[in-house]
């Protein structure tokens, strides 16, 4: 155990100065985003730009992780003339433990260390600290996995370049050849999309990591270098015949976020209408065809509004279409929100905030008031698929029966922020941060507010691990400026102009937004107000919270079409 010690503490002494080279990087992403959080101004090029740094560090985390890794076991090289070094009083088994230890202190306690301080001051619980160590380490062990095993295979950085450079070869010649072999069978079967998704992660948890370890193993006990080459070429030969044959959709078991089934389930009820065959709206082809319709709610109560069910591949609802010969057409496919959303939204937000409801002017006029008015009707879900023109004919000719599986969220608005108009104030809203950069009044009577948003981010999902802050996810926001003197208030649906960055799974948001100021009737004409309008207004960000869940099987004898 003590021999064990040394060789670490060797390791490390050795190693120090790349050590805290490789320290600083991790250290400059943290000063990135508490730049990022405390700057001031609407400058969003210097934020893209800060973000662009933040993922070079990022990238060169890794490269150096690669590197060190490959100075740590050629401390004491496995190949060579010190293969069989018959003097040398280090069995295989304990250089194989001092370099797991090294290797874990290094790549795993050390990069926690300096992270830590950053997620505690970002608002992190337990529970997220805890995720964000789990991406953290599967992050960097990803790299440092496959570098274990070109390392061990060596005996100088030279032949290891050389050999990573002839990997990295290889894998992009396999991995387009796996491509072309897993894809071509899709074209021509209703395959789920999530077997496609599965294979490549089986092919990284099998190969880069079950067959690297082996190998390492063999190498440090053995020191028998053509074996281990053969026992990699191999196991790497059977993980990828594997893959191509894997049949399974392990995605299909992904865990769904519990709700509760809504009290008022009963007394909702579901149509489908308006349904239109007809050409790509977005795009010309002969040979295909684009089917859209809606589904009509009613007995919605006031203040709520049904959406799709979200999850990690899309909005949950499975759809069929069935033929009396038995000829079947099934999509897993998107449920979109009501298509009427927007103007709904527009009158709870108001309703929510205690302001009086649109007026007919330029921005608002009657027409947009008539569709508020009849949204007491019930909202509509919109569903779009594109068919090929033969089944697309076969669907008007011959109206099939439908099935639909909805999985469906009535939603409510909240307010999640409340600041005062004016710069550095500061709110948080659970372990949301939110805080105005800059508030200013231009030329054109516009009020601009630059905000700054930071939230924990840590991810599980192993498809989600990415530095980039792009997972798509249904969360749309309502920004509103409030003039409780008068009663009004403007308000900006969606995040305005944004740019959003990810810092040790810690989302920055920069996010600038646009506020016009409302119109009044002046001598029979609807005119701006004075820009004093804006003077004492309080800026609110509304958010929309899961009230229950709407799930239903909603079935139609005859699915007719109309081009």
């Amino acid at each position: 155990m003590n021999l064990t010690c040394h060789i670490v503490k060797k390791d490390f002494r050795r190693l120090q100065v790349p050590l805290v080279l490789w320290a600083l990087l991790l250290v400059a992403q943290i000063f990135i985003g508490v730049r990022l959080l405390h700057g001031d101004g609407d400058n969003l090029e210097w934020f893209g730009r800060m973000g662009l740094y933040s993922y070079l560090f990022f990238a060169l985390d890794l490269v150096v992780s690669y590197v060190l890794v490959a100075m740590l076991i050629h401390e004491d090289p496995l190949t060579r003339s010190q293969e069989f070094w018959l003097t040398r009083p280090i069995s295989g088994g304990r250089l194989l433990a001092a370099k797991s230890v090294g290797a874990v202190l290094m790549f795993g306690a050390l990069p926690v260390a300096i992270w830590l301080p950053w997620w505690l001051a970002s608002g992190y619980g337990w529970h997220e600290v805890a995720a964000a160590i789990f991406e953290t380490l599967v992050l960097k062990w990803v790299v440092i996995i496959p570098a274990l095993l070109l390392a061990a295979l060596t005996a100088n950085f030279s032949r290891y370049l050389t050999w990573t450079l002839a990997s990295i070869l290889m894998l992009v010649l396999a991995s387009a050849f796996l491509t072309a072999t897993l894809t071509i069978p899709q074209r021509w079967s209703a395959a789920a999309p999530g077997l496609t998704e599965t294979r490549p992660g089986l092919t990284l948890l099998a190969a880069a990591m079950g067959v690297a370890i082996v190998v390492v193993c063999h190498q440090f006990l053995t020191r028998r270098t053509v074996r281990s080459f053969v026992i990699s070429g191999s196991g790497f030969a059977l993980a990828t015949l594997i893959v191509i044959l894997w049949p399974w959709d392990l995605y299909k078991i992904e865990s769904v976020p519990a709700a509760q089934q809504s009290a008022v389930e009963d007394k909702v009820s579901i149509s489908v209408d308006r349904i239109r065959i007809g050409p790509p709206r977005f795009a010309k082809s002969d040979r295909s065809a684009q089917l859209n319709y809606q589904m009509t709610v009613h007995g919605i109560p006031d203040g709520l509004d049904l959406v799709g069910f979200w999850s990690r591949r899309g909005f949950l609802s499975e759809h069929t279409w069935r033929w009396p010969d038995g000829s079947l057409l099934k999509f897993d496919g998107y449920l979109g929100v009501p298509a009427d959303f927007e103007d709904w939204t527009d009158g709870a937000v108001r309703n929510l905030l205690g302001v009086q409801g649109l007026k007919p002017d330029s921005r608002r006029n009657e027409l947009t008031i008539a569709i508020q008015r009849q949204l007491r009707e019930g909202p509509r879900l919109s569903a779009q698929f594109f068919l090929s023109t033969e089944m697309a004919a076969r669907m008007l000719q011959e109206p099939p029966a439908y099935t639909v599986k909805l999985n469906d969220l009535l939603v409510r608005p909240v307010v999640e922020y409340e600041l005062p108009l004016r710069i550095s104030a500061r709110q948080q809203h659970g372990t949301n941060t939110l805080r105005i950069a800059q508030a200013e009044r231009r030329e054109d009577g516009r009020m601009f507010v630059n905000l700054v948003e930071s939230k924990p981010d840590p991810r599980t999902d192993p498809s989600l691990f990415t530095p980039s802050a792009s997972v798509q996810t249904w969360d749309p926001k309502v920004y509103a400026l409030v003039n409780r003197e008068k009663n009004e208030a403007v308000l900006v649906l969606g995040y305005g102009s944004n740019q959003t960055t990810r810092i040790g799974t810690v989302e920055i948001r920069w996010n600038t937004v646009a506020f016009s100021r409302p119109n009044e009737q002046r001598e029979g004409k609807w005119v701006p107000e004075p820009a004093t309008w804006f003077d004492g207004t309080v800026l609110t960000r509304v958010g929309f919270v899961e009230e229950g869940r709407i799930s239903r099987e909603l079935k139609v004898e005859r699915f007719e079409a109309t081009p």
